[in-house]
């Protein structure tokens, strides 16, 4: 199942599918399918699924696992109140068994929440440096994309530049071609020279 994530969704979800059929543990079936469907763009059942996975999962990481990516989930369906409120319990529990990965991803989360709601009003500049000094390049890219909208959108343009340049390089580096899709535009925006190809 994890291999299939990294393959066309077609493929994934035959995967799935057999997994399904096959599988007697249904934390792993819901697992399974709630990451399926968050890749399909079907966030609310995505949310659904996952918080069930979390409910059955007996690992407390897994648990973990489930529980972030149901608030994603919950997030990009705008169920932001759920949101908040798993990747809250989530970041209690990480911080519980001093898992820093999910921590930091809970609190990705939480930030993006109160920019959507408008409730972040400047950049978190400590915690962006508290999770890159974890060494977490992507959870680290995903916050200074989002504190790069917070410092735009609070007309802190240089600020909204360098972190958006950040993100670009920290993608640059994962190579995660969605994150780069994502946060080169802001970095244009905010006044990052691009090439002209890409600027095109």
């Amino acid at each position: 199942v994890m291999a299939a994530r990294r393959v066309e969704p077609d493929r994934e979800e035959r995967v799935v599918d057999e997994v399904a059929r096959c599988a007697t543990d249904p934390g792993l079936r819901a697992n399974a399918l709630g990451r399926l469907r968050y890749r399909q763009g079907r966030f609310e059942e995505a949310a659904a699924l996952l918080k069930e996975a979390a409910a059955w999962e007996p690992w407390a990481t897994a648990r973990l696992d489930a529980r972030v990516n149901a608030a994603s989930a919950a997030m990009e369906c705008f169920r932001l109140d759920d949101a908040r409120s798993l990747a809250e319990e989530a970041r209690r529990a990480a911080a519980r068994c001093r898992h820093p990965y999910y921590e930091a991803r809970a609190e990705w989360i939480l930030r993006a929440v109160a920019y959507r709601t408008g409730r972040a009003t400047s950049p978190d500049l400590e915690l962006l440096d508290a999770v890159s000094s974890v060494g977490l390049r992507d959870v680290a890219a995903l916050l200074c994309m989002n504190e790069a909208a917070v410092a735009w959108r609070a007309g802190d343009a240089e600020t909204a530049r360098s972190l958006s340049a950040r993100a670009l390089r920290q993608w640059s580096l994962t190579g995660w071609v969605p994150g780069l899709a994502l946060v080169q535009p802001l970095a244009m925006l905010c006044g990052e020279a691009v090439d002209a190809e890409e600027e095109r």
